[in-house]
């Protein structure tokens, strides 16, 4: 029988029923659906998957990332990159110079934050690791990476492999 466990923090209280589990903590509640053939124990501050499957180690490392953005938070940088690409923020809006001929207007979330280091580096902050992941890809969305100048909007670990241009 082999047995895999992810340890939950002090603050961070989980439930199991036979469809979901709920997460619960301070900064919010999270409900995830879970297959019933998912055998979860909780003992000493420790949740349990008994028979581990493909699946079912897939479902721990996700529950494991709700259960670390819910007791600390987290984040995701992005990186503007090209000449003439800025974002700052009005009210409760990001707005964008792309290159295009008009601003591209972003609404924030109410339970998510979004800083900025300098006007080339997003920072995305929040509580609910999927809404985080989300919303960069949708601000990543607006411009992606170009192959050949690697102009665009891309994630701070991201590669960009650039294609050789045309030659004479």
């Amino acid at each position: 029988m082999s047995v895999t466990f992810i340890t939950i923090p002090l603050n961070i209280k989980i439930q199991i029923f036979k469809n979901f589990i709920k997460i619960k903590s301070p900064a919010g509640t999270f409900i995830k659906k879970k297959s019933p053939q998912l055998k979860i124990l909780i003992k000493n501050n420790k949740l349990f998957l008994l028979n581990p499957t493909k699946n079912g180690l897939f479902f721990l490392s996700l529950l494991s990332k709700y259960i670390l953005a819910l007791s600390k938070g987290c984040y995701k940088t992005l990186i503007l990159e090209g000449v003439g690409y800025k974002m700052f923020i009005k009210e409760n809006q990001l707005v964008f110079k792309l290159g295009f001929s008009h601003e591209i207007y972003y609404e924030i979330p109410n339970d998510i934050s979004v800083f900025w280091k300098n006007p080339n580096f997003i920072i995305v902050f929040g509580t609910n690791f999927q809404k985080v992941s989300q919303i960069c890809a949708e601000i990543r969305a607006l411009k992606p990476p170009e192959p050949y100048k690697g102009k665009g909007i891309r994630y701070i670990d991201e590669i960009i492999i650039k294609k050789k241009g045309k030659t004479d």
